[in-house]
């Protein structure tokens, strides 16, 4: 081998080491995931499809007043519902920590905040208190207020069963959509919706990149969190 041979594979050698180096840098910083930012295609988890019990219990909550409440947010702040009725519409986002179908559906609930947050008030509902709520939004990016729903009281006032349930709130405190989990369909919707009734022009949220059957998240423990209030003195 020449020396102009030798000296090339040196710096080849080199400059995969160094991108090897940084790659683990990178790993070892980066925050925990607890599954993929996206996912694409037709999921093959059956459990977490939308049943049509889901979706008719769903739909029956639309076209009724929203149920108020009162949380703190990750940033401290004390969140009233009623102070957001009559000013814009809500967008509520229920995640469960810990929960893979959050973290996958999370990337398209932040880019319709990107697109529609400027005339709709986005806020997610975790169950967990204020510590859990800044975690998530620090492991994910999440650029909308989290609210502390430890003992799921909001969860259950929603009749939200899964993470990933969507609750849109026109204007006058009334649920005009509820959506059981996402999709492809369902995101296209959710998009349309919103630019409905913030007056603006629907906006393009990679809705393709999301399953093609609707897909719920992981169950909240209403049973255990209704054992756990039964027994307290």
């Amino acid at each position: 081998m020449s020396t102009r041979e030798w000296t090339f594979s040196i710096t080849i050698w080199a400059l995969v080491l160094v991108g090897a180096f940084a790659w683990w840098r990178w790993e070892a910083k980066a925050p925990d995931r607890r599954g993929p930012l996206v996912v694409t295609g037709v999921l093959v988890d059956e459990e977490h499809l939308v049943t049509p019990e889901m979706q008719a219990a769903s739909e029956a909550m639309a076209d009724r007043p929203a149920p108020g409440f009162v949380a703190e947010s990750h940033e401290g702040r004390t969140i009233d519902s009623t102070s957001l009725v009559g000013d814009r519409p809500v967008f509520l986002v229920f995640i469960k920590d810990g929960c893979p179908c959050s973290t996958s559906a999370e990337p398209f609930f932040a880019r319709l905040h990107a697109s529609y947050g400027d005339r709709a008030s986005f806020l997610g509902i975790i169950d967990g208190d204020v510590e859990v709520a800044k975690r998530w939004v620090t492991a994910h990016g999440t650029t909308y207020p989290v609210l502390a729903d430890k003992d799921l009281e909001i969860v259950r006032a929603f009749e939200v069963q899964n993470s990933a349930y969507v609750v849109l709130i026109d204007k006058e405190g009334q649920i005009t959509a509820y959506w059981p989990g996402y999709s492809e369909e369902i995101l296209r919707e959710m998009s349309a919706r919103l630019a409905t009734l913030t007056g603006q022009a629907e906006a393009e949220v990679g809705a393709e990149q999301a399953p093609e059957l609707p897909y719920s998240g992981c169950p909240f423990p209403l049973d255990d969190a209704d054992a756990a209030v039964a027994q307290e003195p």
